[in-house]
C-alpha cells in the first residue's frame, strides 16, 4: 500500500513540471525564442552533418540554456510574488539572474560559431 502514494506523488511531480514548462512557452517570449533557436541549431546540425562530439556540445548548450532561462524566470516570478513594489534587493537578484542568461548566451553563440562556421568552408563533393 505504500507504493500508491509514491506513484501519485511522482505523477503529480511530472504534471507540475509539465505545467511549468507549458506556462513558460505560453507566457515568456524569451523562452520561446530560445526553443526556436534551439530548433534552428538542430536543423543546421542536420544539414551540415556535424560530428557526434559536436552534437553532444550543441545538445548540452541547448539543455543548459533552457535550464538557465527557467531558473531566471523562477527568480523573476518569485520576486514578483513577494512584492510588486520596487525593491532594490529583488532588483539585484533579477539583474544577476538576467546577467547569467546573457553570459551563457554570449558564450553559446561563440561555441556555436566555432562548431558551425568551419562547415561552410569545407567542400565535400
Amino acid at each position: 500500500m505504500e507504493q500508491k502514494p509514491k506513484k501519485r506523488a511522482l505523477k503529480r511531480s511530472f504534471r507540475s513540471a509539465g505545467s511549468g514548462f507549458f506556462y513558460l512557452i505560453q507566457t515568456h517570449r524569451h523562452f520561446l525564442i530560445e526553443i526556436l533557436f534551439s530548433g534552428l541549431a538542430v536543423a543546421l546540425g542536420l544539414v551540415l552533418r556535424i560530428s557526434l562530439e559536436e552534437w553532444f556540445v550543441i545538445f548540452i548548450l541547448i539543455l543548459l540554456g533552457l535550464v538557465i532561462e527557467m531558473l531566471n524566470t523562477s527568480i523573476e516570478e518569485l520576486g514578483n510574488a513577494i512584492t510588486t513594489d520596487f525593491n532594490p534587493e529583488i532588483k539585484k537578484a533579477k539583474d544577476i539572474a538576467g546577467a547569467a542568461v546573457l553570459l551563457f548566451v554570449i558564450f553559446s553563440v561563440v561555441i556555436a560559431v566555432l562548431v558551425f562556421l568551419p562547415k561552410f568552408f569545407i567542400f565535400n563533393p
